[in-house]
């Protein structure tokens, strides 16, 4: 870490030095030039038809009872209708391609390049999930970065934290979102509520 500029225009270094930290295995990142090879689709198409041994249930579904106590009983079925095939491939195609991955390293031009491979695994997964409440740990995990706002940081405050979700986790939580963003108008006073705006800012 280097200390802010003093009288001089050179910068005192602190370097601190601790023992060797054993390293676990490097976790596993998809990059996104992989798609363009030959090669990527059969590969894909070849792993996904691996039978899985072993109990291996589907991710698990999610009640939309949101603000139920403030929308009709029609209100209330909308939010809850199955998810269909059409709804999740222009949701998951929303998705910016080039977002950082979350833990699991697949970046959301992955699924859109493989889409026509995984797209039955990934509809069953999110209906399953919205069948049941539940979310998997694994599908639920982030990894937390910081990012500098400065040039040399020295305070927690100096760093943005910007968490890295897993792309299946983006695809279902961006479902919900559209879905309560249809019904924003009746909880919010149309003076305050901007359609344009992001589902957060309103």
């Amino acid at each position: 870490m280097f200390t802010g500029p003093g009288l001089s225009d050179h910068t005192r270094g602190i370097v601190t030095i601790r023992q060797k930290l054993v390293k676990g295995k490097k976790p596993f990142l998809f990059f996104n030039l992989w798609t363009y090879h030959e090669e990527f689709a059969p590969l894909v198409e070849q792993v996904l038809s691996t039978p899985v041994e072993g109990f291996s249930p589907p991710m698990f579904r999610l009640c939309l009872r949101i603000f139920y106590f403030t929308f009709s009983q029609e209100d209330g079925c909308l939010l809850s209708l199955p998810v269909e095939a059409e709804e999740m491939k222009r949701t998951m195609f929303s998705l910016n391609r080039n977002k950082a991955p979350g833990p699991d390293g697949y970046s959301a031009h992955f699924f859109k390049s493989a889409w026509e491979i995984v797209s039955q695994d990934v509809i069953e997964a999110v209906k399953s999930f919205f069948a049941s409440g539940k979310l998997l740990r694994e599908v639920n995990s982030t990894i937390m970065v910081l990012v500098p706002k400065v040039p040399n940081p020295t305070f927690m405050g100096d760093f943005r934290p910007i968490s890295c979700c897993n792309t299946i986790y983006k695809c279902i939580t961006k479902l919900i979102a559209n879905r309560i963003n249809g019904l924003l108008p009746k909880i919010i006073s149309p003076t305050l509520y901007v359609p344009t705006l992001p589902i957060g800012l309103n």
